[in-house]
């Protein structure tokens, strides 16, 4: 699953070097002499750790653009049965309602995206089975479960062709010198069974079409509308018009056009876009043979489900041939109950494909003794929370993954889901551990790694030397202690104190966070209690789980009821107001979603809605890898990954959530004093555009060996005061040049050699090699950027 040990070995052999440079003298990287050193630098660049150069070979793109642009004549899509339902300026868009099969038409090009799996037939051979065609070419599936069979293995995935029992006249296969495109969809007459599946079609304006669907074999009826506006079309579909009329079946979950805008084998020089980590690329050029699936948001903790991907923003994309054709989907409601799916050329399909299963509900264990016994469920009412989703088309320039971040970006603006922070210059994140509790003969003691007047000093220091904008986080700011003991009282030492360090930070007009976490806690926390606290899942067993950590000593992780947590941050609210701090700077809150069982089923949306209301009651917030769902109400991100799943399928790191972000949230890295990659790390700034961010002690860093706060294994300030003054001064450089830009392109001009396009005219270049490069504006110097201006 995840990349070979080879990629992995070559950071890991020069961990020890890097980490004694980042303490010491970051900026001034020396390689070590290895024979063919060369070679092995190309096969870290050419790595996913990396983004990658475009395709720019003459002969693929030519074959793509002469062989694969996809163009219906209107007498073909007559002949398979499509009508013209919609149509503005951009678009055309036709629909087949026995297949619910849809094609789209960009006016401005010619060139069509379908929804079902084209140039079918090209090996000259018969491709597929019946049963296998009827699943490809038809744009709804339905997941479905017989209720005398719940079980994981009952579940039964059905198209409108599968349903209706069609069969097809031809086998498929074509002759490359005359094709035939509609040959792999003619059916033979009478073969689709009308009383099996039915679909009606009734207009509603001329941007709106409505369909109800019928599927009396299953019992289902179900209504889906299709909508076309100036960026692409939409789908919607309300799961409380779902009828089910039998007692044998329900419904599980539906997935709209699953082959739409599919790529054939490796003839499409483009990539898929999703949003995992920070970003990432699946070339389609390439064959895989597997399959992807995960959870919008991570994982549902309510239903036990586990996903690898962290998947943050509710969008995935194709690109077909960059910078020309490509299209992103957004969901714009209901993403907290649906689950991206892709699937990719090999041993069981010749097509790379993406799309997204709504999930109208799910199985659980029904638990009914202390043994753990019990049953596989599914809940009797359906998920209430319409889906809707928009299909943009990407077009030229806007046809690649950055193209893709702006249009979300625009979207999150149009929605007023993207608030302006303005900046005067880059800032600097100093989250200082204050208190922390260790473990004494009896019981525990409060220890003080740094005191409100060392915190101050130490900012003070950091100002006098050039550190002009500090955002300040407080962690262990409570007589609690820090590590799995949130959330915190207010029982505040020295309050004088902090009030002190408040009143400096104010001046300085340095934001100051306290850190908190309501909806995540431990065993260890005096505030929870936990019958009355602790959530249960839909089995009804406490979200309750079991932390192993190095030293042996477990920890119990609670999940907290999400009304609990927003009690709890009310009750704080008002000692918030009275201290003065900008807001809270929130662990978890931002970065978990989950359903959960409270005298009845209470889905994500729910959780979600009241994580909202949580964050805009504080006046500012700091979020560490916040959802996209509260960016709305986001003032700072913090703890930006640097990576992704690093799935083998993964082909590039790019980094489409900075994107989104930059010129509107200031977004920081994870905490700097555990950077292993040296100075490549501080190029990925630059070129990602990523303030530093450092957590420090006055005391040795010794001082919390004994502590549950030991994974900081390095903190003083003493020991990182010039690397941070260093790292500040090389990286503010380059991005005080962007300040309130956005990005609108980025390039990579040759294997590991980036140009980052602002609005504002500013170029920066980046060169991750060890060599120096020559480009139109210069000589970029070997492992460092250079800033164009306009």
């Amino acid at each position: 699953m995840f990349k070979n040990l080879f990629a992995w070995m070559i950071p890991a052999l020069m961990i020890p070097l890097l980490i004694t440079q980042t303490q010491h003298n970051t900026l001034d990287t020396v390689l070590p002499r290895v024979d063919n050193f060369a070679f092995i630098e190309n096969q870290l660049l050419q790595s996913s750790r990396y983004t990658q150069t475009d395709e720019s070979d003459a002969n693929i793109l030519q074959r793509f653009r002469q062989d694969f642009f996809l163009r219906y004549t209107d007498d073909q899509l007559s002949t398979l049965g499509f009508s013209k339902m919609l149509e503005n300026s951009n678009f055309k868009l036709y629909f087949e309602p026995d297949s619910f099969s849809l094609m789209l038409e960009d006016k401005a090009t010619g060139y069509m995206y379908s929804s079902r799996p084209e140039f079918q037939g090209y090996s000259q051979t018969r491709e597929d089975n019946t049963a296998t065609r009827n699943m490809m070419n038809s744009g709804l599936w339905i997941e479905s479960i017989r209720t005398t069979n719940i079980t994981s293995s009952g579940i039964r995935t059905d198209s409108l062709y599968s349903l209706a029992e069609a069969s097809y006249v031809f086998s498929g296969s074509q002759n490359l010198n005359a094709i035939d495109w509609t040959i792999p969809y003619i059916l033979v007459n009478n073969s689709y069974k009308r009383d099996r599946v039915s679909v009606t079609v009734t207009p509603i304006s001329n941007t709106l079409f409505s369909t109800t669907v019928s599927l009396p074999t299953l019992g289902f009826t179900f209504a889906v509308d299709i909508g076309l506006d100036a960026l692409g079309f939409t789908v919607r579909f309300d799961p409380t018009t779902i009828q089910e009329t039998s007692d044998l079946h329900r419904m599980l979950g539906v997935q709209f056009f699953p082959y739409f805008g599919s790529a054939r084998e490796n003839v499409f020089p483009g990539y898929i876009v999703v949003p995992d980590g920070v970003g990432t690329l699946i070339r389609t050029n390439k064959r895989y043979d597997t399959t992807f699936q995960s959870d919008y948001y991570g994982s549902d903790l309510g239903y036990l489900k586990t996903s690898i991907a962290e998947l943050s923003l509710p969008i995935y994309g194709m690109i077909h041939d960059v910078n020309q054709h490509g299209f992103f989907t957004e969901i714009q409601s209901g993403e907290e109950h649906a689950t991206l799916l892709a699937h990719f050329w090999g041993r069981s399909t010749r097509y790379h494909r993406i799309t997204n299963r709504y999930n109208i509900r799910r199985i659980y264990r029904n638990i009914i003794n202390r043994a753990g016994d019990g049953s596989d469920v599914i809940p009797p009412e359906v998920n209430s929370v319409a889906y809707q989703a928009r299909y943009n088309i990407l077009q030229g320039q806007e046809a690649n993954y950055v193209g893709l971040a702006r249009q979300y970006q625009q979207s999150l603006l149009t929605q007023e889901a993207l608030p302006i922070k303005p900046q005067t210059t880059t800032p600097m994140h100093v989250a200082f551990i204050m208190h922390e509790q260790e473990p004494t003969f009896f019981g525990t003691s409060r220890i003080t790694l740094t005191s409100n007047q060392q915190a101050r000093a130490i900012s003070e220091t950091l100002l006098d030397a050039g550190v002009d904008e500090q955002l300040l986080v407080l962690k262990g700011w409570s007589a609690d202690g820090l590590s799995f003991r949130q959330p915190y009282r207010m029982n505040i030492p020295d309050r004088g104190g902090l009030n002190q360090l408040i009143d400096y930070a104010q001046n300085q007009s340095f934001p100051i966070f306290l850190e908190q976490d309501y909806l995540i806690s431990s065993e260890l926390s005096a505030r929870v209690n936990f019958n009355r606290d602790v959530s249960r899942n839909y089995s009804k067993l406490k979200m309750s789980y079991r932390l192993n950590r190095l030293d042996n000593e477990p920890i119990n992780q609670y999940y907290i009821y999400p009304q609990q947590s927003q009690a709890m941050l009310a009750a704080d609210l008002a000692t918030l107001e009275n201290l003065g701090v900008n807001g809270l700077s929130m662990l978890h809150a931002g970065r978990h979603l989950f359903s959960y069982y409270d005298q009845s089923r209470v889905g994500r949306n729910q959780t979600k809605a009241i994580l909202q209301a949580m964050m805009a009651s504080l006046p500012e917030t700091a979020m560490h890898r916040p959802f996209a769902y509260l960016f709305g109400d986001l003032d700072y991100y913090l703890d930006m990954p640097i990576t992704n799943s690093q799935l083998d399928i993964y082909t590039d790191l790019v980094p489409i959530v900075p994107i989104v972000l930059k010129g509107f949230i200031p977004a920081f890295t994870p905490y700097l004093n555990f950077n292993a990659l040296g100075k490549e790390r501080l190029l990925q700034m630059i070129d990602f555009a990523i303030n530093p961010s450092y957590i420090l002690t006055e005391q040795p860093s010794s001082a919390l060996r004994f502590t549950y706060s030991n994974r900081f294994y390095t903190t003083a300030f003493s020991d990182f005061k010039d690397d941070m003054l260093a790292v500040y001064d090389y990286v503010s450089t380059a991005l005080n040049a962007t300040l309130g830009a956005k990005v609108v392109a980025r390039t990579m001009l040759q294997t590991g050699v980036s140009l980052v396009e602002y609005d504002s005219g500013v170029k920066i270049y980046i060169n991750y090699r060890s060599a120096d490069v020559t480009t139109s504006d210069g000589v970029i110097a070997a492992l460092d950027y250079k800033v164009v201006l306009p």
